[in-house]
Formats: C-alpha cells, structure tokens, sequence
C-alpha cells in the first residue's frame, strides 16, 4: 500500500513540475520571443496573417489568447501593428507586435 501510494506522489509532482517547466516557457516566449516588442516585430503581408498568428498563441497557462484590441506605432519608415490579448483563464495581458511595412492596403 505504501508503494502504490509513493507512487502515486510521484506520478503527480512530475507531472506538476513538468506543467511549470511548459508554462516557464511559454512566460518566456511571449515576454522575449518573436512580436514582443518593437524589435523582435513579426513580419507579416496581410493582416489576415496577423489572425493566423493572434489564433495560434497560448497563455502561460496553456488557454488561448483573446484578441481585446489592436492599435497602430510608427517608428521612422517602419509601420507596427500592435494586437492586445488576454486569457479569459488567467487574466493575463499581453501585446504582440507586427511589422505591417510590407502590408499593401
């Protein structure tokens, strides 16, 4: 009985740590990774591409992300478009950044 129940300790810190390992990365990806700020901007040619993108994105907490508005930056040439995203789990707010200089209108 013992054993069974080591067991079963077990079997939920791994898989309570490896739900923290993903999450870990996930908070990185979206704080340094690709469209988190102006100079890792993600290069689009539509704006349907941006769609593609907003659905694809998770939270930290592994929900996907809820577009909750978007707003416009220019910097020199460069036109950004800027998609604000929330997680309805979690509450979480983030902002992805498209570089949208290449987008025909």
């Amino acid at each position: 009985m013992g054993l069974l129940f080591a067991v079963v300790v077990l079997l939920a810190a791994t898989t309570w740590v490896t739900r923290r390992w993903r999450a870990r990365g996930r908070r990185r990806l979206l704080t340094t990774g690709p469209g988190s700020s102006v100079e890792h901007a993600i290069a689009v040619r539509s704006f349907d591409e941006i769609d593609a993108v907003v659905r694809t994105r998770r939270c930290e907490c592994g929900r996907p992300l809820r577009a909750t508005g978007e707003g416009a930056r220019q910097v020199g040439p460069r036109r950004f478009r800027l998609t604000h995203l929330a997680c309805d789990e979690c509450e979480e707010e983030t902002v992805l950044v498209f570089d949208v200089t290449d987008v025909v209108h």
